[in-house]
């Protein structure tokens, strides 16, 4: 949700509706865009199963127990590692009824 505000944010400083582009972080500018982009790195390398198994050091996954490919996982070092790699019926059943 971060990653969309900040994209959304940086289109209205473009179209001229919010006036500033970037917040400071340890005295530096940093720009909305670089924000979300770092955002985007770190969600794609925690939560995303490559389809190819030679993606695998890109990404912080145990290959040994991905059941599927190609798909972003609901959890991030949950507790019981297995659990991270589970598909959640409930919550497919909740989003597609």
């Amino acid at each position: 949700m971060l990653y969309s505000t900040l994209r959304w944010v940086e289109s209205l400083n473009k179209q001229g509706w919010f006036k500033k582009n970037a917040v400071e972080v340890d005295g530096k500018n940093m720009t909305f865009s670089k924000w979300a982009d770092l955002i985007k790195g770190s969600f794609e390398k925690c939560y995303y199963i490559p389809m190819d198994p030679g993606d695998d050091s890109w990404y912080d996954i145990n290959s040994k127990i991905v059941n599927r490919r190609g798909i972003y996982k609901d959890l991030y070092k949950s507790g019981k590692e297995y659990e991270d790699y589970q598909l959640r019926f409930e919550l497919l059943n909740v989003c597609f009824s």
